[in-house]
């Protein structure tokens, strides 16, 4: 019954009395010793280096809860058990509630353990035996207050703090925290220099810069907390949370999530519309991991694994349904639907934790095979849910502390403002706004706002929904363009699948129609004078692509070079093409010659995004953090560029896709706003949540 650190002689504390326990418990619901040899020696090089038997393979009605709950405790580096007694304790307690994670009592648990052996032993020998279980039930629970009571630990209260964030920066990432509670990380960004990664002890006092993590995103911890997980500039990285050179572990052109496994392998995003890939922590060779079943199920992202156990839990994007993977067996089964789509969270006693679109984190108990779920009650309201790709900004350490940033206060308007950052509001409701196109004559704009696509007649106030009829089909609508005329609306929508690209009357009436339909994502871009369609193309091998397809022809690809291609639009006269490229390891912008890829110059010199002409061709106005910048395009004898000039920073922070364009005088821009105060610029903490969780949710069914 001695833990690995005490057979190695290393130093122990109350966690080597958690393995002895769990040691124990194993024995208890076996039958059998975890570890038991011909010989001393060989069963003490066998705790330190070997894995017991499953669990299941001495009764297979064990409950998956309970097996979690004892593979956890006999992992065997001591950061991976239950890192408190009051953990386990909350653990064993979520059993003997009415019902666990699998619809069993303890009593049915040995009940059925009884049963199984008195199928197949005779009928003295399973009467010893049950009467054994019987007793051994009985000890588990003395077991258990004993183990519970003998460090004479106090109750610890439920506590609420907060960080604040390096100052004059909002959140971009995360946070994410670590199985232990000790570390925060989170990506965030002043809205001028790049996005980079920081980390957080919750006992320092000030938060540290990782350097080499420009551009991070939805970064995860290993398990023993030593290494964080990102992605960033088309890869997944890795980087020790006492910083050093981040290593590249593998290609990827999305970021929805990753799980560090506690078999050293990452589970990730490698590309948006499919499944997971997987990578050794060390690097090597990416593998597919698990693919999607049916289109309709869009993508799975936000995948978790269970700490101390073989299954990992992801979602369906948009769908709402939970799955749970057996990774031995490589079978999965959908464990709740209707459920999160956005980032979630599990805790060691079964209960999943998740966000929904309207702000609230809402927790449920994750329910055995076949049994009916629970229904989700909310824990916590006011929190920021993140961008369309369900990056929910909150996350849940294994011993109970909870890390979320609240949602930013204020709904956002659209306003016009003039060249010195003056803004006027227009006249109309608002909303949650992203996406603002305006139409080439300047009388209306697309928008997204409340997640739906509707047209803005500027001059009257009032809005029109774009496409009423595909909203109740699932996915979403976004990313909408103009025609040259200004009477149809192109956009792309991934309703039956993959993103693929629509187009449907500007008014709203008649019929919506479908532009392209590709194995590939698809996000149209621009037309050009001609009625040429400037579209990206997502590849998996190849990056963001810039693909041209003209009127009754055949598509081309235009700019292909291994990078993310995007934000492009075509000069008034079609002749040249302004983009974003992050091919020189962060997004600049860069115009080219529609028909000379030698012609091309870079515009932007320390970061930008969103390239917007102005009517006349000349001025190419872009985004560059928060600040609107102002550059002049030349265009004889070949592409020339000034030197970018700063417009106005209107003082609020901007939405992450598309905020603004540029009206017909050139003179004036069509914003989003949002109140200047609404940027939340801290990062809250709750210190032992899970009191709070088990009381708002109990068991739940």
């Amino acid at each position: 019954y001695m833990s690995p650190e005490q057979v190695r002689g290393a130093p122990t504390d109350h966690r080597s009395d958690i393995f002895s326990f769990g040691l124990i418990l194993y024995e208890m619901i076996t039958g059998r010793r975890a570890f038991q040899e011909e010989s001393l020696a060989e069963t003490m090089s066998a705790i330190v280096k070997e894995e017991p038997l499953e669990m299941t393979e001495s009764n297979p009605n064990i409950s998956p809860s309970l097996e979690r709950i004892v593979r956890r405790c006999l992992e065997k580096k001591p950061e991976r058990r239950f890192q408190s007694t009051a953990d386990l304790g909350f653990a064993l307690e979520s059993l003997s509630a009415p019902t666990s994670s699998s619809g069993h009592t303890m009593t049915t648990t040995v009940s059925g353990m009884a049963e199984a052996i008195s199928d197949s032993a005779s009928t003295r020998k399973s009467r010893l035996l049950i009467g054994a279980l019987a007793i051994l039930a009985i000890g588990f629970a003395v077991l258990a207050g004993w183990l519970l009571l003998r460090r004479g630990e106090a109750p610890i209260p439920t506590t609420h703090l907060s960080f604040e964030l390096p100052v004059g920066h909002s959140i971009i990432s995360g946070p994410a925290i670590s199985r232990d509670g000790r570390r925060v990380a989170f990506v965030s960004s002043d809205g001028i220099g790049r996005p980079q990664l920081y980390v957080r002890g919750l006992g320092d006092a000030d938060s540290r810069l990782l350097p080499g993590t420009e551009e991070a995103n939805n970064p995860f911890f290993s398990p023993d907390g030593q290494w964080i997980a990102f992605y960033a500039r088309n890869q997944l990285f890795k980087v020790k949370v006492d910083g050093g050179v981040p290593v590249p572990l593998a290609a990827s052109l999305s970021n929805e999530g990753g799980a560090w496994t506690d078999s050293g392998s990452i589970i990730f995003k490698k590309a948006w519309n499919g499944g997971f890939d997987v990578v050794s922590e060390n690097g090597g060779d990416a593998k597919p991991f698990v693919d999607i079943d049916t289109p309709d199920l869009f993508a799975y992202v936000w995948p978790i694994t269970i700490p101390g156990g073989r299954e990992v839990l992801f979602t369906s994007w948009r769908k709402g349904a939970v799955f749970l993977l057996d990774t031995k067996t490589m079978t999965k089964r959908i464990a709740v639907t209707p459920s999160f789509w956005r980032r979630f969270a599990y805790t060691p006693s079964g209960y999943m934790v998740g966000a929904d679109e309207g702000g609230e984190i809402r927790a449920m108990k994750l329910p055995g095979a076949g049994e009916p779920a629970g229904k989700m009650v909310t824990v916590v309201k006011g929190t920021d849910t993140g961008t369309d790709n369900g990056d929910a900004r909150f996350d849940l350490s294994q011993n109970g502390t909870l890390v979320y940033v609240r949602k930013e206060q204020g709904r956002q308007s659209l306003v016009i403002v003039d060249r010195q950052g003056q803004s006027k509001p227009i006249s109309m409701p608002e909303g949650e706004f992203d996406q603002v196109r305006l139409s080439p004559d300047g009388r209306r704009a697309a928008v997204r706002v409340d997640a739906q696509l509707k047209i803005v007649d500027l001059e009257r106030g009032t809005s029109t929904p774009l496409v009423p009829e595909v909203e109740s089909k699932g996915g979403a609508r976004s990313d909408p363009i103009w025609s040259v005329d200004s009477r149809f609306v192109t956009f792309r929508s991934n309703h039956e699948g993959n993103w693929n690209i629509y187009s449907k009357p500007a008014t709203g009436a008649g019929s919506m129609v479908t532009v392209l339909d590709l194995p590939s994502d698809l996000r149209a871009r621009s037309y050009a004078s001609d009625g040429t369609l400037l579209y990206e193309s997502v590849d998996p091998k190849n990056g963001t692509e810039l693909w041209m397809l003209p009127p009754g022809g055949e598509a081309r690809v235009w700019l292909s070079n291994g990078s993310q291609n995007q934000d492009a639009k075509f000069s008034p006269d079609g002749s040249v093409v302004a983009y974003t490229s992050n091919t020189s390891g962060r997004s600049e912008v860069y115009v080219q010659s529609r028909d000379n890829p030698a012609d091309r110059v870079q515009v932007s010199a320390t970061g930008g995004g969103m390239p917007v002409w102005s009517t006349n061709g000349k001025q190419l106005f872009f985004r560059q953090g928060n600040a609107i910048m102002e550059t002049t395009i030349g265009n004889t004898g070949g592409l020339s560029a000034t030197v970018p000039v700063r417009l106005f920073d209107g003082g609020w922070t901007l939405p992450q896709w598309y905020p603004f364009d540029v009206m017909p005088d050139g003179q004036h821009f069509l914003m989003i706003q949002q109140p200047r105060d609404a940027t939340q610029t801290h990062i809250d903490v709750v210190l032992n949540w899970f009191p709070v969780l088990k009381e708002a949710v109990g068991d739940n069914r």
